[in-house]
């Protein structure tokens, strides 16, 4: 595999605000994100794998969604873009969520508010 040409500080500075500005506008998925900071600083996978404690492996199992990452291992790789590991929702706070002082929230009295999803089932079947 041929070497990578190395990037100059001013690639390396717009890679990482379009890698920023995707992340934030929630355009990233964790394999592509993956892929993209990796390529933002101009590594190869081998390269990237060294320089975050990683496997070649790991790295393509990352970058193509079949990897099963530790939290660990997500703030490893995550940390130095400052990207920080936890949940994110792609829809709206749900209203029955809401706290009554919300501007946001519901103008249905509280009881006639949606339930949430498992109180709807009705008690766990074991």
């Amino acid at each position: 595999m041929p070497a990578k040409k190395p990037l100059t500080k001013d690639e390396i500075r717009a890679r990482r605000y379009e890698l920023h500005r995707r992340a934030c506008d929630g355009e990233l998925a964790l394999p592509e994100a993956v892929r993209e900071m990796r390529n933002a600083i101009g590594f190869t996978q081998e390269k990237f794998a060294k320089a975050f404690g990683l496997t070649r492996k790991q790295v393509i199992e990352l970058e193509s969604g079949k990897g099963n990452p530790t939290l660990e291992t997500l703030m490893k790789v995550g940390r130095p873009f400052g990207f920080q590991a936890g949940f994110v929702r792609d829809e709206e706070f749900p209203d029955w969520l809401r706290k009554d002082g919300d501007p946001k929230a519901s103008k249905k009295p509280t009881e006639e508010r949606e339930t949430p999803p498992a109180a709807k089932s009705g008690p766990a079947q074991q």
